[in-house]
């Protein structure tokens, strides 16, 4: 009688803890059930901040805009290019033209001689025709008349000098003009050619890694629903525990009765002995499916703060991708693009200032133009005049003829002032070639600088305006960006923080754990005391036989089959301790049809 009524004694402040032990852990339950609500949600929106600031910094936008950056930069390099040959070949036809000039130097040197020469022919003229009295009336007039013509060749030369003076020192200005040019294109435009280049491969590089974050987004989006979904399978454990607990209820609640009505029956017969026999069967059965039943909740809740503390630590993982894409602290494309306003702004100035060269360039130009027209115009004067004195040195070899043996010395002077007047014509048209040459080269470096010019005043008209127009854009997006990356970053923060404090508040399965180990403990005390006056039998199945009526899980029936199977004398088929029989506590297959989900 002693042991029954003590066993009943013992069980039923056990199945009491049983009963409470439902109740207390769905509260728990239900508070990360809503936490888990709020993560989900949370995760969503981090979600959704990743791939909207990914979307905008590697999407189709951002990347036709730095299309458009890149080929305004490559104008500029082009602009460089072009402009550094048109600059060699301006030198090279300044060079050719000063090459030009100085074969006009020997013949205008030779008109000032000829002036010489025709005033002292002039004067031994007047002195001959003075000798020979009336006869030489006439070359006196002949004589005044060259010696004018030799005065207005002489003025005539002295322009032309004047102007070819003027005209060399506009060369070599125009030289110095296409070397600052130079200076300005080749170094400066250059540097800030060379700091926009790297600012844009800034901007670039910041694209492609963004673009690169996308797949990232993708895969942690899916992880966390993954662990989103794994979360709330470990959390219907809870509800294969609590019907577990309710048939190990049962079932206690069953033998206490038994106990109870059996309580003063005599301890020395076989109906005792049957009595204590069913009382260790049933605590054996259930000591495992309490084991089993709490295991799988511990480890389900163990696998629920571990899922939780994943969702938070692949959200931090997506924005410490974001943060290496997009730069330590923050959006850096924003210094790449005050770089890239600096350059085009800079290229802008010197850019203007080479089109204000080339401007004076191509005045100058013109302006050596319209002298070479003064200059060829002089030339045409004096050849008129040297016609002139030709037609006079004839006049004085046909009056010199009329004079006979007198005139001859008259007729040697009238010849030397004719071969002056040739030579005189010589030197005009040597000059005139050289002009024309000049000309025709001046006049094609006139006209390609005036084009050159027009075409490079319209594209920077368009470029100053377009640059800012795009680096404005990019400028709205990286605001956005900068906006959406501290969101992102704020979110993660928070849902980290609210994660962490959630698991760590979460100690239902420490509670649990102690819970079945003090029923265990009694459990097994029992089931010890029992088997220690009646040993274990065969009758072990006939014994629990009603039981599995109740199961509504496989792995109730699975721990009672082995338990069979043990008693029967057969090895448990997956080689561990009843308690530990079944390691896939919480999986699909242990619903069965008649589960309520939690």
């Amino acid at each position: 009688m002693y042991p029954l009524t003590e066993w009943r004694e013992r069980i039923l402040p056990v199945i009491d803890s049983l009963r409470r032990a439902g109740v207390a852990t769905e509260d728990e339950f239900l508070q990360i059930g809503a936490c888990l609500q709020d993560f989900y949600v949370k995760s969503r929106e981090i979600s959704r901040l990743a791939r909207q600031l990914v979307e905008l910094l590697g999407g189709d936008d951002y990347h036709a805009m730095t299309d458009t950056l890149q080929r305004l930069i490559n104008e500029i390099g082009e602009y460089l290019h072009t402009a550094k040959y048109r600059g060699t070949e301006t030198l090279d036809t300044l060079r050719q033209v000063l090459g030009l000039l100085e074969a006009v130097s020997e013949p205008l040197e030779g008109f000032r001689k000829i002036y010489k020469t025709l005033r002292m022919l002039g004067i031994s003229t007047k002195i001959e025709s003075a000798r020979l009295g009336e006869l030489g009336n006439g070359f006196t007039v002949l004589a005044v008349d060259v010696e004018k013509l030799s005065c207005m060749v002489n003025e005539k030369t002295e322009a032309i000098l004047t102007q070819y003076q003027q005209l060399e020192q506009i060369i070599v200005q125009n030289q110095q003009v296409c070397k600052h040019n130079a200076l300005l294109q080749h170094v400066e435009l250059n540097a800030i050619l060379g700091m926009m280049v790297t600012s844009f491969e800034g901007l670039a590089e910041l694209n492609n890694r963004c673009s690169g974050c996308g797949s990232v987004a993708g895969t942690v989006a899916d992880e966390v629903a993954a662990s989103i979904s794994e979360v709330v399978t470990s959390m219907q454990t809870h509800d294969i525990m609590r019907q577990q607990m309710e048939h190990v209820t049962e079932a206690l609640d069953g033998l206490a009765g038994e106990l109870d009505v059996n309580a003063g029956m005599d301890d020395r017969g076989d109906s005792f002995e049957a009595v204590v026999s069913r009382t260790g069967d049933v605590c054996e059965l259930q000591l495992a499916q309490v084991r089993y039943a709490g295991a799988g909740l511990c480890n389900a809740v163990v696998t629920i703060i571990r899922n939780l503390n994943d969702i938070g630590a692949r959200q931090s993982l997506l924005a410490n991708e974001i943060v290496t894409a997009t730069g330590a602290a923050g959006i850096s494309g924003s210094s790449c693009l005050d770089d890239l306003r600096t350059g085009l702004a800079g290229a802008g100035a010197v850019l203007s200032k080479c089109i204000e060269s080339d401007r004076m360039l191509s005045m100058a130009l013109e302006r050596v133009a319209g002298t070479i027209g003064e200059i060829s115009r002089s030339v045409g004067v004096i050849e008129s005049i040297c016609a002139e004195i030709d037609l006079i040195a004839l006049n004085a070899q046909i009056k010199a003829a009329h004079t006979g043996l007198d005139g001859a010395a008259l007729g040697v002077l009238a010849e030397a002032i004719k071969s002056l007047s040739l030579q005189a014509t010589s030197h005009a048209e040597t000059i005139s070639n050289t002009l024309s040459a000049i000309n025709d080269v001046t006049d094609n470096l006139v006209s390609r600088a005036k084009c050159e010019q027009a075409s490079l005043e319209d594209r920077m008209a368009g470029l100053g305006a377009k640059a800012e127009g795009i680096i404005s854009s990019v400028e709205r997006i990286n605001e956005e960006s900068n906006a959406l990356f501290a969101d992102l970053v704020g979110s993660v923060e928070m849902l980290n923080s609210e994660i962490h404090h959630a698991t760590s508040s979460i100690t239902v399965h420490d509670a649990i754990e102690s819970l079945t180990s003090q029923v265990a403990a009694e459990l097994d005390e029992m089931v010890a005391q029992a088997r220690a006056r009646v040993p274990g039998t065969n009758d072990f199945y006939n014994n629990l036989k009603h039981m599995t009526a109740s199961y509504t899980m496989q792995s109730e029936r699975r721990i009672h089959d082995e338990i069979v199977r043990i008693h029967s004398g057969q090895a448990a088929s997956v080689g561990v301790e009843p308690a530990l029989l079944l390691s896939d506590a919480g999986s699909e297959s242990e619903f069965g049809d008649n589960v309520d989900l939690f």
